[in-house]
């Protein structure tokens, strides 16, 4: 089952300046307690509509199955936005994801339905 539904934040002080994407399969802005998920780290920018990102050193990917299970960190991937805005009035930002994991891969189309301020 693809992870259509997502929300995005700004990444925690801590976790350097970027935005985290966290994709759910079912409808919710609080995609933070929804498992399963993907959670998407981009910290390179800017981020532009139909630029590819590459997962890898500067960009992390994770699958969390489970509350009680540690989340899986992507092997390789990318995330292309077909449509970007950080701007939470204006709710147009979808695009896809194809991320490799150990245990197989995950690919879809998202669109984010509770975009976050930053």
């Amino acid at each position: 089952m693809p992870y259509s539904h997502g929300m995005m934040n700004c990444l925690k002080e801590n976790e350097g300046p970027g935005l985290r994407v966290v994709l759910t399969q079912d409808k919710t802005c609080k995609g933070r307690e929804s498992y399963p998920r993907l959670e998407i780290d981009i910290r390179e920018q800017p981020i532009l509509a139909h630029k590819t990102i590459i997962i890898g050193p500067d960009n992390g990917a994770f699958r969390c199955l489970s509350q009680n299970e540690s989340c899986e960190q992507a092997l390789s991937g990318k995330v292309t936005f077909d449509h970007f805005s950080q701007d939470a009035a204006v709710n147009e930002t979808d695009g896809s994801y194809d991320l490799q994991f150990r245990g197989g891969s995950e690919r879809g189309r998202f669109a984010i339905e509770c975009p976050g301020n930053c």
